[in-house]
């Protein structure tokens, strides 16, 4: 049975998956979170699950993973700040005034990489830095008033 997995990968389209991921942690799996919007629109009530079940949130996805990695077996409350790194997408050297008068298939091409069009322009608005922030909000456990956030430009 696919819920007596140690770990549990959850990968899914938004929030599509969230149900899934909330029955594994229910079932005390482990969870892989490959994805952000789930700790964004349901941070709290996934840390709730796994902590009244003893399961784990391990961050698979990218920065977070990094994130992870980096802290582990390291006291969280010395951590002074994260860096989050970023392409900065179609925008990145464009003005003001040039994004205001951007069109849609200019947001939709990144320098960089080959995604699909709504990351894409979540990227070139860097809306896509401020989910990540607070999914390392939700992941980290930390207070807010702790938390600082330097997003660089990783070109």
């Amino acid at each position: 049975m696919l819920l007596e997995s140690v770990i549990w990968h959850f990968q899914p389209l938004w929030c599509c998956g969230l149900e899934p991921g909330l029955i594994a942690l229910e079932n005390g799996a482990d969870l892989a979170l490959a994805n952000k919007e789930s700790m964004v629109a349901a941070g709290n009530l996934v840390k709730q699950k796994a902590f009244k079940n003893n399961c784990k949130l391990i961050p698979v996805d990218s920065e977070h993973s990094a994130i992870f990695q980096a802290l582990h077996g390291e006291n969280v409350n010395s951590i002074e700040r994260v860096i989050l790194t970023a392409s900065g997408g179609a925008f990145r050297d464009w003005t003001i005034e040039e994004i205001a008068k951007a069109t849609p298939e200019q947001a939709s091409t990144h320098p960089n990489w080959n995604m699909g069009q709504r990351i894409t322009i979540d990227s070139a608005s860097m809306f896509n830095k401020a989910l990540e922030v607070i999914e390392a909000k939700e992941l980290l456990i930390w207070r807010q008033s702790k938390l600082r956030f330097l997003c660089i430009h990783s070109l």
